[in-house]
């Protein structure tokens, strides 16, 4: 099949299924694919209005700017592909598709805890080899990609075209990275395509890591969706009082498995992190040596050394979640000591 076959079925928003049914009817059949798709018994007319209606030229545009067709994506796990768009367009740095992938997503209103840790677990397991596939959004996502890049790989899915920057503020960042779509070129953003986007990125992830989502948000649809396709969910807990937290406690409770640092995740597909251990002395210039110099044998809230060390709760928490996963600090019950 040509390129330009692929944009005229992806513009008919055909799914699942259906898609895979005309391409197999067409493909081999001697006939010029796209006069064939044309006029396919198979399509609604609303269907075929939108093929039609297919941008060729800012198609051509992006092929010329170095897009991608990627027919049979490397969807991970037992999954039916049919249920699957069969091609998806993308550009940029692809290569990480076709080794390990972990799936990260979270909220956009992120608090700095949670933008803390997606940044830290995204670099740590890009260092060691896992592409971080997310979906360029604000927040979470954001942090994720960032994070990721900083050592290694890292994919977003778009809710729209592959030849478009949403949202347009991460367009330098998009830039720096791998970019696909399972939607037309030129295609925008719609509600529904949000929910098809989050499909995919735990379609082409071999399992998902669910850093900070309330009760309601697009970021459970993701792991909705990756349980359904057999993945394993990692969880990373927060505070219990914190409703932006709510979403991601409820999947433990259902199941899902909490994670406090990236060794967690790496040791079970047995990769080794790249990152070396921590320093065992103590900067006292520093928050995070003040932090270990003031804890003692017993626990102790954040909210008590916020007090000892002279800076902010929030900051405290920022610094207090790095010394965790460094392994220098443990979470106890409602306060943190050092770890043994």
């Amino acid at each position: 099949m040509t390129p330009t076959f692929w944009q005229y079925l992806l513009a008919g928003n055909l799914r699942g299924t259906k898609a895979h049914e005309i391409v197999e009817s067409i493909r081999g059949g001697g006939l010029n694919p796209v006069s064939a798709l044309l006029s396919h018994p198979l399509l609604t007319a609303a269907e075929r209005k939108a093929v039609q209606g297919a941008d060729l030229r800012a198609f051509e545009t992006f092929m010329r700017q170095g897009g991608q067709v990627i027919e049979r994506p490397p969807y991970r796990g037992g999954l039916d592909h049919t249920q699957y768009p069969p091609v998806l367009f993308g550009r940029g740095d692809l290569s990480g598709l076709v080794g390990p992938t972990i799936g990260i997503v979270g909220t956009r209103q992120a608090t700095s805890y949670g933008q803390t840790v997606a940044r830290r677990f995204a670099s740590e397991l890009a260092a060691a080899g896992v592409t971080v596939i997310s979906g360029g959004a604000l927040g979470i996502d954001a942090c994720a990609h960032e994070g990721a890049l900083e050592t290694g790989k890292s994919v977003a899915v778009l809710p729209c075209g592959a030849d478009i920057a949403y949202p347009p503020a991460h367009k330098e960042l998009f830039s720096r990275m791998g970019l696909v779509s399972p939607f037309a070129v030129g295609a925008k953003q719609r509600d529904y395509t949000f929910l098809e986007r989050n499909a995919i990125i735990a379609a082409l992830s071999d399992a998902l890591l669910v850093v900070e989502v309330p009760a309601k948000s697009g970021a459970t649809r993701t792991a909705i969706a990756a349980i359904e396709q057999g993945k394993q969910v990692y969880v990373i807990p927060g505070p219990i009082t914190s409703p932006s937290f709510f979403g991601s406690h409820a999947l433990i409770r259902d199941g899902a498995t909490l994670v406090v640092h990236p060794e967690n995740i790496l040791a079970e597909y047995g990769i080794e992190s790249a990152v070396a251990p921590a320093p065992a002395e103590i900067d006292l210039t520093t928050l995070g040596g003040r932090i270990l110099a003031a804890l003692e044998g017993e626990p102790i809230t954040a909210e008590k050394l916020s007090s000892r060390v002279g800076s902010e709760v929030a900051e405290v928490l920022t610094e207090l979640t790095i010394l965790e996963m460094e392994g220098r600090v443990v979470r106890a019950g409602v306060g943190y000591a050092l770890s043994l």
